[in-house]
């Protein structure tokens, strides 16, 4: 019987993102000007799309943020239509936004759990957690971070409050990987900043954010919709439905033919960075990076992952996947073929983790992967992948994975009222629980069996949509 595993700087400013068992060492905004916080420095120029193409992609938006060891939920109390944060799970870098170092669960949780200070915001658009650091989108363009990162060793001062990181114009989408994060502009440009391995940002050179934040070279008339980070890679999703990725390629999670690294020098980007090889007919709409893994969804419903694979998060039946480590290839398939989901459904919903990937399908969650003990070996694709048990009359909306998995449920008498469910070995009680990295491989724990998260009286999850 094959072993179920348990799911697993820069202060304030850049992300560490999720671990991967593979490694080596709503409508989006649009206000008129850049935010307050942010002043724009110099007048940007949006690149002009071709004529031609079809705008087919709009940014992943998440209403709740997972790392390999802390949640983040964006909620509204019943009745008000003000959104707010709540983080629980580890918190030795200040990640849970709330002026200390101490973790919160099991008994720290519900109306004991503060909310996230983020002064005068009332509207929230997405939310993504790394381990050590946390960032939420604001409807007007300000992207608000709290937490050190891994990177920086906690000490007993307080850690930072949060606050809103400085860039050359309003946020449309964002996303943070080990140690550097990145934003999609209003004029359709990525910025990155943070530590640089292997060419993560795009430049050779290093970069912090502020208002003369250079923008990251696509090429030739290309307009970013949306970002998704991993470990050291980072991938854009262009309005057209296609896919570029920079940085690491050691596993292949660029999407490339080869295992080097992309962005090392200026030579590699713009014109000059290929386009990741989907397949005839594949437009991507959404796009998610574990750590050393990458999804996307298309415009048909259908998923291609590539990159690592050592625990099946590709969802191939197999562990094989490129790499520079003896006895793997330096070279990987020019075109990842696709995930097989079944016939549960439509796929309407795609995120990966750290080392496994999920997927919002029909009315139901499909998980493979790192925990899940399925899509490593044949036979265990398709059909023959179940739908998690989260129990009678509880529709998910959306799903989140870290190390551990989340999905927001509703039920057929109250639509609007978003309720979470987390499940999976995370650490330091970021499901909400306070049990052991085993508790969910036991038999009678998923289902009916598994409580809501408490977040508190009349609070709820606020609803995709």
């Amino acid at each position: 019987m094959k072993r179920r595993h348990g799911v697993v700087l820069l202060v304030a400013l850049a992300a560490c993102g999720r671990n991967d068992h593979d490694a080596s060492p709503d409508s989006p905004p649009g206000p008129s000007s850049p935010p307050a916080t942010s002043p724009e420095a110099k007048k940007q120029t949006p690149a002009k799309p071709a004529e031609s193409a079809p705008v087919v992609a709009t940014p992943n938006y998440a209403k709740v943020g997972a790392s390999s060891d802390h949640t983040c939920a964006i909620v509204r109390r019943v009745g008000e239509d003000i959104d707010r944060v709540k983080c629980w799970g580890s918190n030795a870098n200040g990640e849970l936004g709330l002026g200390d170092r101490t973790s919160r669960s099991g008994k720290d949780m519900g109306d004991a759990l503060p909310f996230v200070p983020l002064p005068g915001v009332t509207s929230l658009l997405s939310i993504d957690a790394e381990s050590g650091r946390t960032c939420a989108l604001q409807a007007s363009g300000d992207l608000w971070c709290w937490g050190e990162g891994r990177a920086v060793d906690p000490t007993d001062a307080p850690p930072p409050s949060p606050s809103t990181v400085p860039l050359p114009g309003a946020v449309t989408a964002f996303a943070m990987g080990r140690d550097h994060a990145c934003v999609v502009l209003k004029d359709a440009s990525v910025r990155c900043w943070g530590g640089n391995r292997s060419g993560v940002l795009g430049s050779p050179t290093p970069a912090e954010p502020s208002a003369e934040l250079e923008p990251v070279e696509l090429g030739t008339d290309a307009q970013a919709v949306d970002v998704t980070a991993g470990q050291d890679h980072t991938c854009v999703l262009l309005s057209t439905g296609r896919v570029k990725c920079f940085g690491d390629g050691m596993a292949g999670q660029l999407g490339l033919t080869d295992t080097e690294p992309r962005g090392t020098r200026p030579d590699q980007m713009g014109d000059a960075l290929p386009f990741t090889d989907l397949g005839d007919g594949f437009l991507a709409t959404a796009i998610s990076a574990g750590g050393l893994h990458t999804c996307a969804l298309s415009t048909s419903h259908s998923v291609a992952c590539w990159g690592g694979n050592r625990v099946g998060q590709l969802g191939q039946g197999h562990t094989r996947s490129p790499g520079r480590k003896p006895g793997q290839s330096p070279k990987a398939a020019s075109t990842p073929p696709p995930t097989d989901l079944g016939t549960h459904g439509e796929t309407t919903m795609l995120r990966a983790g750290g080392s496994h990937s999920c997927v919002l399908k029909g009315q139901g969650i499909k998980c493979w992967g790192w925990g899940t003990g399925m899509g490593d070996d044949p036979g265990e694709m398709g059909d023959a992948l179940p739908l998690i048990d989260l129990g009678s009359d509880r529709r998910p909306v959306e799903v989140a994975a870290g190390d551990h998995s989340c999905a927001v449920v509703v039920t057929e008498a109250e639509p609007e009222l978003g309720r979470l469910l987390c499940w999976g070995g995370s650490s330091a009680g970021a499901t909400g629980m306070d049990v052991d990295r085993w508790h969910f491989e036991r038999d009678g724990v998923m289902g009916d069996a598994l409580p809501f998260v408490d977040l508190g009286k009349n609070i709820h999850v606020v609803v995709p949509g």
